[in-house]
């Protein structure tokens, strides 16, 4: 056997070892979340003194709010009353603070079926039903330069293992769907059907902080037709909002969103624990301080504004170079929106899948020349994500000491150096015909 030989059995051999390893990692971790179950403390339970409420509660609540509109008028955004179902749901357990669901009205009308079931049950309607739509949209994103199912069912398999797809599914997170909504946005687009692409937005919708740049590049991208599938789906939960919860519920909304925010006393946003700019800010300066807002609401604007200017200005000469220049400007994208938004979690960076199946063809034909050390690095952080996302973890408890907040550092690391290459990609003269 050639020395080369022996090196890639060696290379294989590790590569096998780290997939059992991480495999065998999420599965446990999987069993832990059935332990919850059987115990009956994967909804609500006491750690270390203090009152534990799993995210899926809310939601299942919104469902209960939303089934009662069915027969009898009620406030779905005042505080009490939503205090008062959840604790019914959650008792013997008491929270400490009243929780409060900001969701658009249309979310209370979509979730309200699962009223019809226990919670246990309607949780595991909801995951795997998010399950179900991650693996389709995934395996679409990925077939192109992916083309074995085998591969697409190990891409798939890497991405249930990590921490964010582990923690979406106890927490019965909508990232789940996020994700699916994100891949199938982008697969759409990529097939220039911009009337289905507005419809998909439609999902993200549920959580606003993401759609200013969702929408800005379907307009930007899909145009008119972009708008009219937007339009008519926003009409469309809209309308179903006002026949099942009333237009008092609705025209309510914005000012429910904004106590949601600002209003003292209540669960539901915690800057502390928040993966992007704000979350930064706030361990650096010890507090949610307005000037942590105003930081975090120009990283915003100006994410948007450098989202559009790629998008409108920089997309056609980025592609007249790059045969992955849409999917480099959608992972860029993903990555602009994760670290600007002003509101998001560790569960959000399930999304980081996407950017790591569309830039790692186009990072392996980058490194291969000389002077890729910057995309070499972007490229192990891409490879090595899902085991890192574990590690973050941990590291996340060690935020008020270290004063970083690891998924927002993660992200950061991997969009400098694209960014860098982008902006070298876009220096160069485009070639004259002779």
């Amino acid at each position: 056997m050639s020395k080369s030989e022996a090196a890639n059995k060696r290379r294989n051999l590790l590569v096998a070892c780290g997939f059992t390893a991480m495999f065998t990692w999420g599965f446990l971790a999987f069993v832990q979340i059935g332990r919850y179950a059987v115990e009956g403390t994967l909804f609500a339970r006491v750690l270390d003194g203090r009152p534990y409420t799993n995210d899926f509660v809310s939601y299942y609540n919104a469902a209960v709010l939303g089934r009662r509109c069915f027969t009898e008028k009620i406030d779905i955004y005042n505080i009490d009353i939503q205090n008062e179902s959840l604790n019914r749901l959650i008792a013997p357990v008491v929270p400490e603070l009243p929780f409060f669901l900001q969701y658009p009205p249309y979310f209370f009308v979509l979730v309200s079926p699962l009223a019809f079931l226990g919670m246990l049950p309607a949780w595991l309607v909801w995951i795997s039903t998010g399950l179900f739509l991650m693996f389709c949209t995934y395996g679409k994103l990925a077939s192109p330069s992916y083309p074995q199912l085998s591969k697409q069912r190990l891409l798939f398999a890497l991405v249930l293992s990590s921490f964010p797809c582990w923690l979406s599914v106890q927490l019965g997170q909508t990232s789940l769907f996020l994700f699916a909504a994100t891949a199938s946005f982008f697969c759409l687009l990529e097939e220039k059907r911009g009337a289905f692409a507005g419809a998909v937005s439609g999902l993200h919708m549920i959580k606003l902080q993401y759609y200013p740049v969702i929408g800005l590049v379907g307009l930007i991208f899909g145009r008119f037709k972009f708008l009219v599938g937007a339009a008519g789906i926003l009409a469309l939960l809209l309308g179903l909002s006002v026949f099942v919860l009333g237009l008092d519920n609705v025209i309510h909304y914005p000012q429910a969103l904004l106590k949601g925010e600002a209003g003292p006393g209540i669960s539901g946003v915690s800057p502390h624990a928040m993966q992007n700019v704000r979350g930064q800010l706030h361990v650096l300066v010890g507090g949610d301080l307005p000037v942590v807002r105003y930081v975090s609401l120009g990283a915003l604007v100006a994410g948007i504004a450098f989202v559009g200017w790629l998008w409108g200005f920089a997309r056609e000469k980025l592609c007249r170079f790059e045969l992955h220049g849409f999917r480099l400007l959608a992972a860029v994208t993903i990555l602009i929106m994760l670290v600007t938004s002003p509101h998001t979690h560790s569960q959000d960076y399930l999304l980081l899948a996407l950017p790591a199946v569309m830039l790692r063809p186009w990072l392996d034909e980058r490194c291969a020349g000389a002077g890729a050390a910057h995309l070499r690095f972007a490229r192990a952080l891409l490879i090595w994500w899902p085991a890192a996302s574990w590690v973050m973890f941990f590291l996340m408890q060690l935020a008020p000491l270290t004063r970083v907040q690891p998924f927002f550092v993660w992200a950061l690391c991997l969009l400098l150096p694209v960014l860098v290459e982008i902006v070298t990609i876009l220096r160069k003269e485009p070639v004259q015909a002779s």
